[in-house]
């Protein structure tokens, strides 16, 4: 099972100008308590972009309520039905829902990193800040900053901006720049939207009710133990490609075999309740082996002598359709 934290990988040299190791004593500031921060986010969206030293841009954007959890970064779409974990991914030009059977996501530590993020202030802002006496426009929101600047010269110095809202007490956007030598660097990470109105948010959720839902193949890069792979014995010469089960049909990849090999493997299947089948050389050069059990689940090897390639499709299929691809060889 891959397990999946895309821990929100703000923490990108922001720190560069983290906390004062020489820091003043605590800090005259109130802020908000993390705690109320959290409790704050059962209900909410968020969306957040970054900056980080490179100049690369990056956005994430997590949505929750009692039941569902969506989470957007950049291009990978993920969504969790919260009581039994299913996670799917989403294809929004597509309209489907992907059930994933081999991925877990942690959404909560992903939802913990939203929290130090909102909370950073907290324990970063001590009174060698200066805190704004006007209000500072961060798109919607209204915020106080607090600004750290250490200056050497105009080529070496360093500058932090906290900027606070200062309805919800959380942090909505954090700048750094840092020169040395002449050679600025800057990050920055900023909220662009944020509300907890559950009503807009049941919305947002509503729409992927009409999805699609499809299921992820399983994906195997050992011989596979579950699906249609695991009606057949593992080959025992050769080498193990890729293994991929849509559900229906599965394919499995062999390299470095013999054609003796193959043949000594087909042989064996009748071990594993399907009938003797029937091979021969097609005219292509390949040497093609079918076989099929009670179930009529097919088994077709096809094997490659140019390349020593062998693969093995595994089709849920019927009489008609088995005994058409038995008279082709």
């Amino acid at each position: 099972m891959k397990k999946i934290v895309i821990i929100l990988i703000l923490i990108f040299t922001l720190s560069l100008i983290s906390c004062n190791k020489d820091k003043k004593e605590k800090e005259d500031f109130e802020f908000i308590e993390k705690e109320k921060i959290e409790e704050t986010l059962s209900t909410f969206y968020i969306k957040v972009e970054m900056l980080n030293v490179s100049g690369k841009t990056s956005t994430f954007r997590i949505v929750e309520n009692e039941n569902n959890v969506y989470y957007e970064y950049n291009d990978t779409l993920y969504l969790i039905e919260k009581e039994n974990n299913i996670l799917y991914s989403i294809d929004d030009e597509s309209k489907i829902k992907l059930l994933e059977q081999q991925k877990e996501f942690d959404y909560q530590s992903n939802k913990n990193t939203v929290i130090d993020l909102l909370g950073e202030h907290i324990e970063k802002v001590d009174n060698s800040y200066q805190k704004s006496t006007n209000n500072v426009l961060v798109n919607d929101f209204n915020c106080i900053s607090y600004e750290l600047n250490k200056k050497v010269d105009n080529k070496n110095y360093s500058k932090s901006i906290y900027y606070i809202d200062d309805t919800t007490g959380f942090c909505f956007k954090q700048y750094s720049e840092v020169c040395s030598l002449g050679n600025k660097k800057t990050s920055s990470w900023e909220v662009k939207e944020y509300y907890t109105d559950s009503l807009k948010i049941e919305q947002f959720f509503s729409k992927y009710d009409d999805y699609t839902v499809e299921i992820a193949p399983l994906e195997f890069d050992v011989w596979p133990t579950t699906g249609l792979g695991a009606l057949l014995p593992e080959c025992p010469n050769g080498k193990f490609m890729f293994g991929i089960d849509y559900g229906e049909n599965a394919l499995i990849s062999v390299n470095e075999i013999t054609l003796l090999q193959v043949k000594n493997y087909a042989s064996t299947l009748v071990n594993y309740g399907f009938n003797p089948g029937k091979g021969g050389t097609n005219l292509g050069g390949q040497y093609v082996f079918i076989t099929y059990n009670s179930d009529f689940v097919m088994v077709r090897l096809s094997y490659a002598s140019d390349d020593y390639t062998l693969a093995i499709k595994i089709i849920k299929s019927t009489e008609a359709e088995i005994n058409k691809e038995l008279s082709k060889i």
